[in-house]
């Protein structure tokens, strides 16, 4: 399954909904605390993709977190837009792609 962490709703069920058309089996999560007890609970996901912002704490730490459960496991990371930095902190810290969120 796919591992998605993303806040919004409307944007979390776009995702769900191109995923599981797709074939994929998606586990969605709203905060980074519910995604690493995800993670822990089941570690294998075949990619994660995770908000730059979330509620509970910033997407890098989620990485990293995510990174120790299942060391190879590709991270694609929702960035807003404007956030300049977020973007560059994703790419550092290993992302495989980072989308843009619509604005």
């Amino acid at each position: 399954p796919i591992l998605v962490v993303v806040p919004d709703p409307e944007l979390r069920r776009a995702i769900e909904q191109t995923l599981t058309a797709a074939g994929y089996g998606v586990r969605l999560r709203d905060t980074a605390a519910e995604a690493e007890d995800a993670a822990r609970l089941a570690p294998r996901c075949a990619c994660a993709i995770v908000a730059t912002a979330l509620p509970d704490g910033a997407a890098h730490d989620l990485q990293r977190a995510l990174r120790a459960t299942q060391r190879d496991l590709p991270l694609i990371v929702v960035a807003d837009p404007t956030d300049a930095h977020g973007v560059v902190r994703a790419w550092r810290d290993g992302a495989v792609d980072v989308v843009l969120a619509p604005v």
